[in-house]
């Protein structure tokens, strides 16, 4: 299992927010709501054999980057 657990927004940036003029109007209108987001936090590995930890790995200092482009359906 891996898990990521953020403490911390690095970056959050709409794309939207670098369209100008027509592109900015088609893009709203349409509902796009595309971003780029990079945050720091706890990142965690764990492997399972049934209900058991066979293996474990965690740190406190990971960066995870996420480039979304619309709406989830």
């Amino acid at each position: 299992m891996v898990t990521f657990s953020r403490h911390h927004d690095l970056v959050q940036s709409k794309m939207v927010d670098g369209l100008h003029g027509i592109k900015r109007v088609a893009a709203e209108l349409t509902r796009f709501d595309g971003a780029y987001q990079r945050f720091t936090g706890e990142f965690r590995v764990e492997h399972y054999r049934g209900a058991e930890i066979i293996d474990q790995y965690a740190t406190e200092d990971a960066i995870w980057e996420l480039m979304y482009f619309g709406r989830a359906r």
